[in-house]
């Protein structure tokens, strides 16, 4: 298998549609289609935050967290503060 350069997680929007298939592990289809979320890449571990969940009454600061290896895709961290 042939590895890409910048691994396979090489931007922003792959690390989203990761991010959201991990979350549609927990959360209805309804709800994953509505949550927002935004992606930063620091160190090779792409950090997705997920918010503006229409069943949560947190805000932005208390997203649920995804943290994503660049360059394997392997999923190191998830925070929910709901959990």
């Amino acid at each position: 298998m042939h590895k890409p350069n910048a691994g396979f997680v090489s931007d922003a929007q792959t690390a989203q549609d990761i991010a959201r298939f991990v979350l549609s592990q927990t959360l209805t289809p309804g709800d994953v289609r509505k949550a927002n979320s935004s992606a930063t890449l620091k160190d090779g571990v792409w950090t997705v935050r997920c918010y503006g969940l229409p069943t949560r009454v947190w805000a932005e600061a208390e997203s649920i967290v995804i943290q994503i290896r660049q360059k394997t895709g392997a999923i190191i961290r998830y925070e929910d503060p709901d959990a």
